[in-house]
């Protein structure tokens, strides 16, 4: 693993652990389904509400599905409050397996410029 990506991973757990820090006062109501037994389910209320994730729709998170490159790139730029890229400027794309209509391309386009 290169060092860059192990300080990725650093940098994450650290938001990780200060997020969890104010669990207790957010409000623990959401609409998702299939967290309502899950051992995670006040860090993801607490995540939901403070808009740094979301579902796949009104009632599911999937909470026990891998999190993909381009969903923890965002959920660290959104924790750490990193101002997005516009995505306008990009002459040439930062990555041969993205594309200028997928949904991630401001995450990783801002991400690659920080």
């Amino acid at each position: 693993m290169s060092k860059k990506i192990t300080h990725f991973f650093i940098i994450i757990s650290i938001a990780i652990i200060f997020l969890n820090l104010s669990v207790a006062q957010s409000n623990n109501t959401s609409s998702f389904l299939d967290i309502e037994n899950h051992w995670a389910k006040n860090y993801i209320i607490n995540l939901y509400n403070l808009e740094i994730i979301s579902g796949y729709n009104q009632t599911q998170y999937r909470p026990d599905n891998f999190v993909s490159r381009a969903e923890i790139t965002k959920i660290a730029l959104l924790a750490f409050n990193f101002p997005l890229k516009n995505t306008n400027t990009i002459t040439t794309m930062p990555f041969k397996d993205i594309n200028t209509s997928d949904w991630y391309l401001p995450y990783i386009f801002s991400a690659k410029l920080a």
